[in-house]
């Protein structure tokens, strides 16, 4: 708390025009289990530690405008995980990420960064999930992933020939590609007016009972609908990886999110 209101002394809140940063982070071990209000927390303090020139929110409690326009579930590791944060001032790309990838705690990994980051708001519209299952669950599911992949292809077919195609079922429709790879399934799921299924409600879907297995949840890759790219960017810039921002200027919907956070967590450490 000291060190954040020292950082805030030496910040302003609003003068003059914000120098927009934007970090890509990978997440794992017990670090997925933080619920979405913590893992903000954590990253505040980080960028404190790193002794970035945060540019603070308004209000009686102001704190370090920071966003994470497509928040985890809990327990779900990330190997992609989008934040965004303005400075008052201009630093560095190389210093910036010098200072915050040694600033980062354990389980946490910089993967990338870009300063000064673009405007514009991002919406997700893809997401990669690899889902690795114990090998009598795999196994289980290789029939049921073989009829899907039909479906899928037989939908491609439709679209070219100008057809449409029969009403799909709930997850089915988010569905972009599905692939077991030996305990390993492989799901891209689109989204669809800022909306997509869960990888245990495929689970379900596919036949497997979610609850009656153990099984862990990863993240991979996520296209936005906003593109950027450039030197500062690192190795992601050459897959097309997309940066943007999401307004989130006040604590109420980290109030919420932190809400429906715990009862996702209530489901269990590896329902996700």
């Amino acid at each position: 708390m000291m060190a954040a209101s020292a950082a805030h002394a030496g910040s302003a809140c609003h003068a003059g025009p914000a120098f927009r940063v934007a970090f890509e982070y990978a997440l794992s071990g017990d670090l997925a289990y933080l619920s979405h209000r913590d893992e903000l927390r954590m990253l505040r303090r980080a960028l404190v530690r790193a002794g970035w020139p945060l540019r603070f929110s308004r209000g009686y409690n102001p704190i370090p405008w920071l966003s994470v326009p497509l928040p985890r579930r809990v327990g779900v590791a990330s190997d992609c995980q989008l934040a965004l944060t303005d400075l008052s001032e201009p630093r560095p790309a190389a210093w910036l990420r010098e200072s915050l990838a040694a600033a980062l705690p354990r389980d946490c990994r910089l993967a990338s960064l870009r300063a000064p980051a673009p405007g514009g708001t991002p919406h997700a519209q893809s997401a990669e999930y690899a889902v690795t299952l114990a090998w009598p669950a795999a196994q289980a599911l290789a029939p049921a992933v073989e009829r899907w992949r039909g479906i899928l292809e037989m939908d491609e077919r439709r679209c070219a020939g100008g057809m449409s195609s029969p009403p799909a079922p709930k997850c089915q429709q988010f569905l972009e590609g599905v692939a077991l790879e030996g305990p390993e399934l492989r799901l891209r799921l689109r989204f669809i007016e800022q909306r997509t299924a869960r990888p245990s409600e495929v689970l379900t879907e596919l036949g497997l009972v979610p609850d009656a297995h153990e099984y862990t949840v990863r993240l991979c890759e996520v296209a936005w609908n906003t593109q950027c790219s450039g030197p500062d960017l690192e190795s992601r810039a050459s897959k097309g990886f997309a940066i943007g921002y999401k307004e989130n200027h006040d604590e109420s919907d980290e109030e919420q999110d932190h809400e429906e956070n715990e009862k996702d967590s209530c489901e269990g450490r590896l329902r996700n």
